[in-house]
């Protein structure tokens, strides 16, 4: 099986061969059970597979995934032009001021 997108794929860790005929019941040479990470990349945010066949949650999926970390978008919005605190240049100056206090630590 392979990705519709290939581009998604960033990298992966630990170790993980190709897909077996595990679900399917029939015999396999591999020594170690499938476990490691996989990352994928989608419009700028990040996603984590994590791949164990020995985990209960593991064993009883197909594709072995036990857990799926997703990054998600932070987005704020400053609004400070309709403010009531700040109603003139004076005040706004000292709103802008305090804010670039924020983003500057």
């Amino acid at each position: 099986t392979s990705l519709t997108t290939p581009a998604l794929f960033v990298g992966s860790t630990g170790s993980m061969g190709p897909p077996s005929a595990k679900a399917s019941g029939a015999a396999t040479s591999t020594a170690m059970p499938d476990k490691g990470r996989i990352f994928l990349k989608h419009n700028g945010l990040h996603l984590i597979l994590e791949v164990d066949r020995a985990d209960p949650i593991g064993a009883a999926a197909l594709s072995g995934i036990k857990d799926i970390t997703m990054e998600g978008p932070l987005t704020t919005i400053l609004d400070m032009e309709d403010s009531v605190s700040a109603v003139d240049a004076e005040d706004k100056s000292k709103v802008y001021s305090n804010i670039c206090g924020v983003f500057g630590g």
